[in-house]
C-alpha cells in the first residue's frame, strides 16, 4: 500500500506569516545562507541504503511542506505543491578515509555552502546518507527555513525512522498523521483576523522592550555569518534538578531552570541587573500545528531580571511566570513586534538566544539508536545556546553557536567552561546571591591574575635615553 495523506493537497497556497517573514529577510540579503536549517542523525548501526531511500521517498510524499516551490506572480508570493518525483538520495561513502568522521563533517560543511534557488522555484531541501563504517551512518538533512522549522525537522525525522523500521522488519507501516499544509494556512489566517491577535498585539505593545540596550557579549556587532562557529558540551542533569528542587519544582521544570541559569549567567557576565534573551518558540498551539510539518517557529524577547541580592531561585520563579505569559502570546510574529518598535528589516536581535528543545529527539532505526545533532538553525547575529535532552538521561546537551566575525573557538570553550562552573556552583548552594559568586573557576582566575600579569623581566643597566638609542640601533 502506498503512503496515505490525511488531507487532499492544494496545488497553490499563500505563504504562512512565518514564511513571509523568512522570504522578506532573504530578499534583503539574497546571497545569504543564514536562513537554512541543517542537522544530522548519528546512527549507531548498519543502514540498508536502498530501504532508507524508499522510506525517505514515502515520507516526502506525506510531507507537503517539503514539496513546495516558492513562486511570485502578479506581485504575490505563493507556494505551489509539486510531486517530488525528481528527488533521489545522495549517498556518500567516507569509510575508506583515515578519519571517516572528519571526512563526513567536511562533506557536510561544504554542502551547507550551496545556496537554495528560492527565487527560481528550485527544490528547497537536501537529504544525504553518509557511510562512516558498516556500523555507523550519518543521515544529513538541510532545508530552507521557509519550508521547515526545527520542530518540523523532528517530526519528519521520527516519521522516517518509523517507516524505515517497518520496511526493514516487513510489517505494515503505521498510517501517517501529518495534516495538509492548507490547514496550517487556514489556521494562520484565522488567527491573524481574530480578537486574540489584537489582544496579543496589546500585550506586546505594553512590554518595555526598548528600555534595555541589547546585550552583545562580544561587545561588538556584525552581520550574521553564513556558517556560525559551533561547540558542544554537556550539563549534569542532577545539577539542574537541584536548582528545580530549591525552587519547589520537579525535574519537569528543567526547561525553566536552564533558561533562568542562562539568563543569570549572561547578566553576571555583563554586570547587568536585567538582560533580555531571545527565546525561540514553536507557535504550535493546536492539534493541526503539532502534527504538521511546516514553518511556524517564532522568536520572542524574554526579560530576565537579576537584581542585586537575587538568588537563582528568585530568578527561576520570575522567569517561570514570564514564560507562562509569553507562551500564551507566542503566535504574535516577531516581524510584527520589530515593526511596532520601528526596527527596519534585517537581523535585529534583542540579545543572546537561548533555544530549549524540549521535544523528544530520540530516534531508532530498526533497533539501532541515533542521536540528533544540530548544525545550523537560522541567523546567529551574536551568540546562541541550544539546550536539549541527551540520549544519556543523566545529562543535557549544550550547543553554542556564535558569529565567527565576533568570536573564536577559544571564546566558545571559555563560555562553556564558565557556564558549567556557574551552574554547578549555584546548584551546590542555590540560596547564595548570584552577584556574590565567582564567575570564573580557579584555572581561569590563575591565568588572568597570575599568568597574564607575570611580566617581570630583567632590566639592563643604563639610563632610559641610552636604552632607547640601543633599541633604535638594533
Amino acid at each position: 500500500m502506498g503512503p496515505q495523506v490525511t488531507d487532499a493537497p492544494s496545488t497553490s497556497l499563500p505563504l504562512l506569516a512565518a514564511q513571509l517573514g523568512v522570504w522578506v529577510a532573504q530578499q534583503l540579503e539574497p546571497e545569504s545562507l543564514v536562513f537554512h536549517v541543517s542537522q544530522f542523525a548519528d546512527i549507531a548501526g548498519p543502514v540498508d541504503a536502498d530501504v532508507f531511500e524508499c522510506a525517505l521517498g514515502r515520507v516526502l510524499v506525506e510531507t507537503e511542506a517539503l514539496r513546495v516551490r516558492i513562486v511570485e506572480r502578479g506581485g504575490e508570493v505563493r507556494q505551489e505543491l509539486v510531486s517530488g518525483s525528481d528527488w533521489s538520495l545522495t549517498r556518500v561513502d567516507v569509510s575508506g578515509l583515515a578519519d571517516p568522521e572528519g571526512g563526513a563533517r567536511a562533506w557536510m560543511r561544504e554542502e551547507m555552502r550551496r545556496p537554495f534557488d528560492l527565487a527560481g522555484g528550485g527544490r528547497l531541501f537536501t537529504w544525504a546518507l553518509l557511510k562512516l563504517s558498516e556500523e555507523r551512518f550519518f543521515w544529513y538533512q538541510r532545508c530552507h527555513h521557509i519550508v521547515l522549522d526545527g520542530y518540523s525537522c523532528s517530526l519528519v525525522a521520527r516519521r522516517v525512522a518509523e517507516v524505515y523500521t517497518a520496511l526493514v522488519r516487513g510489517v505494515p507501516c503505521p498510517e501517517a498523521s501529518f495534516r495538509s499544509l492548507g490547514r496550517l494556512v487556514e489556521q494562520d489566517r484565522d488567527y491573524r483576523d481574530s480578537p486574540q491577535h489584537e489582544r496579543d498585539r496589546d500585550f506586546w505593545s505594553a512590554r518595555p522592550l526598548t528600555e534595555v540596550e541589547p546585550l552583545l557579549l562580544s561587545g561588538r556587532s556584525a552581520p550574521a555569518a553564513d556558517l556560525p562557529l559551533q561547540q558542544s558540551a554537556y550539563l549534569d542533569k542532577e545539577s539542574v534538578n537541584a536548582v528545580c528542587a530549591a525552587a519547589g519544582l520537579g525535574p519537569a521544570g528543567w526547561t525553566g531552570a536552564v533558561l533562568a541559569l542562562s539568563g543569570a549567567y549572561f547578566a553576571r557576565l555583563a554586570g547587568r541587573d536585567t538582560v533580555t534573551v531571545e527565546l525561540p518558540v514553536t507557535s504550535r498551539v493546536t492539534a493541526v500545528h503539532r502534527s504538521t510539518p511546516g514553518m511556524l517557529s517564532n522568536i520572542l524577547p524574554l526579560s530576565v531580571p537579576v537584581p542585586s541580592g537575587a538568588t537563582i531561585t528568585d530568578v527561576l520563579t520570575d522567569v517561570s511566570a514570564s514564560v507562562r505569559h509569553l507562551l500564551l502570546r507566542q503566535r504574535y510574529r516577531q516581524e510584527d513586534l520589530h515593526a511596532g518598535l520601528g526596527h527596519a528589516g534585517g537581523q535585529y536581535a534583542f540579545g543572546p538566544m537561548v533555544n530549549i528543545l524540549s521535544f523528544d529527539h530520540r530516534l531508532d532505526f530498526a533497533g539501532h539508536p541515533a542521536s540528533a545533532h544540530p548544525l545550523t538553525n537560522g541567523p546567529v547575529p551574536d551568540l546562541a545556546l541550544t539546550i536539549a535532552p541527551d540520549t544519556n538521561p543523566g545529562r543535557l546537551r549544550v550547543d553554542i553557536h556564535a558569529n565567527p566575525a565576533l568570536y573564536t573557538h577559544d571564546d566558545l570553550t571559555n563560555h562553556l567552561t564558565r557556564l558549567h562552573h556557574f551552574i554547578n556552583t549555584l546548584a551546590a548552594n542555590p540560596q547564595q546571591p548570584i552577584a556574590h559568586m565567582e564567575l570564573t573557576d580557579r584555572a581561569e582566575r590563575v591565568q588572568v591574575l597570575e599568568g597574564w600579569n607575570d611580566t617581570a623581566r630583567d632590566i639592563p643597566h643604563g639610563t632610559l635615553p641610552a636604552l632607547f638609542e640601543q633599541q633604535v640601533a638594533r
